[in-house]
């Protein structure tokens, strides 16, 4: 399988789990974050707690993106839409509550793991505006 440097997915093995979400419908209404399916880079789950019925995902990316975070925005890791907790030296903390850790592949995920991360367009062009 080809290498992709910005995904993880020539890692993928027949079997693993991933996640799709259907399109948006022309004229559906938007309740949620925008997710555009794009892979701006891969990150790695430094630290994984659980608290209470919650799990805290510290995870760290590439410096280059870093700038781009912005906490309280929206983020997709492995394509599922979250919210950026905290932004931290390394990268950035999300919260997972109990039903969105049972429906996706982030029950499967461990220390080390590599995700795909595609951050929030509006945080990138907001950032872009005010350079």
């Amino acid at each position: 399988m080809k290498q992709f440097k910005d995904q993880n997915l020539s890692i993928l093995k027949k079997n693993d789990e991933i996640n799709l979400e259907l399109p948006l419908k022309y004229g559906q209404k938007i309740s949620g974050h925008i997710c555009q399916g794009h892979v701006d880079t891969i990150g790695k789950i430094l630290d994984i707690k659980k608290i209470d019925k919650s799990y805290i995902f510290d995870l760290s990316i590439s410096l280059k993106e870093r700038k781009n975070l912005i906490e309280k925005a929206s983020i997709c890791v492995n394509g599922i839409s979250l919210t950026i907790s905290k932004v931290t030296k390394k990268g950035f903390q999300i919260w997972v509550i109990p039903h969105t850790f049972r429906l996706t592949n982030l029950s499967k995920l461990k220390k080390g793991s590599l995700v795909n991360i595609e951050i929030d367009i509006l945080s990138k062009y907001v950032k872009n505006f005010f350079l």
